[in-house]
């Protein structure tokens, strides 16, 4: 051999050794992967001549067995069905329509109030002549409370007599009344409650006097009573015509014998110490007299 061939084997011996593998990267086995290498590691194969030593093999790879993936296939629009049109919404009228509101109405009440309390006031026998007495009244009489209302001119004449509990009552009995009240007005409705009153007084007498058990001194006192009794009635009446003829000193003078008969009647029962039954009526005659004579002087 020669030394030159000598000298090459070396350097192509050391050369071999020297060189670095190179490392070759196998990927996993995936899905996704294409190809992945082989377990078997790459050989190396050193030539070290023609003849003795064989050159080194390049690492292959070998494919997997698992097909390439086909590529992607575009993907294609199946239209679904569409879903049915939507039925048109027809209105329908309702069959019966609601009645319309009926307006209220308002009705006034059927009952009206009840009308004020009204008197009615007394007419005299004869027709009332025009003042002899300077009267400036409709009944001919002058009175401060002409032009007030009924009630209020009631109350303020009644406030001028000895008895206005009397007087109030006395004038609420009769609800006829109609104005204008003036002292005349109140004169005539006490001169007639006077007479009423009498009538009364005058029944209960006639039955106490009729009464089986009635004693002789009982049925003599009431008889005095009955006489005096009949005296009111003519007084009343002399009096209703002297007003009439605004001769106010026989009114007076009439006025005044009748709380005379009232007191006459009781005193015959003091006298024969028996209690009497008329005090009551007698007493209300009395104060019932003595109220005309307030409303006389007013006249």
């Amino acid at each position: 051999m020669r030394p030159e061939t000598h000298h090459l084997l070396l350097v192509a011996l050391f050369s071999c050794v020297l060189v670095p593998a190179t490392a070759v990267c196998v990927p996993r086995n995936s899905s996704n992967s294409i190809y992945h290498a082989t377990t078997s590691p790459p050989a190396f194969v050193v030539n070290y001549g023609s003849s003795s030593r064989p050159s080194p093999t390049p690492a292959s790879y070998q494919p997997s067995s698992s097909p390439p993936p086909s590529p992607l296939s575009p993907a294609k629009y199946v239209p679904s069905s569409s879903p049915p049109p939507p039925t048109p919404v027809s209105y329908q009228p309702p069959t019966s329509s609601p009645p319309p509101p009926t307006p209220v109405s308002y009705q006034p009440p059927t009952s009206s109030p009840p009308p004020p309390v009204r008197y009615q006031r007394i007419s005299s026998q004869q027709p009332t002549p025009a003042g002899s007495l300077g009267s400036t009244s409709p009944s001919g009489y002058s009175s401060p409370s002409t032009q007030l209302p009924i009630r209020d001119a009631v109350s303020a004449l009644c406030s001028k007599t000895d008895y206005p509990d009397v007087c109030s009552s006395t004038i609420q009995s009769f609800p006829a009344l109609v104005g204008p009240v003036d002292a005349a007005v109140m004169l005539k409705l006490h001169m007639k409650a006077c007479r009423e009153k009498a009538q009364i007084a005058q029944s209960q007498v006639s039955a106490l006097v009729s009464h089986p058990g009635a004693s002789s001194k009982l049925a003599s006192s009431l008889q005095v009573c009955s006489d005096m009794y009949d005296d009111v009635f003519d007084s009343l009446d002399t009096a209703a015509d002297a007003m009439a003829s605004h001769d106010k000193g026989t009114l007076d003078s009439m006025l005044s014998g009748l709380i005379s008969d009232f007191s006459t009647c009781e005193d015959a029962f003091t006298e024969d110490s028996i209690t009497s039954p008329m005090a009551a009526v007698d007493d209300r005659l009395t104060k019932l007299a003595s109220n005309c004579l307030a409303f006389s002087s007013l006249l």
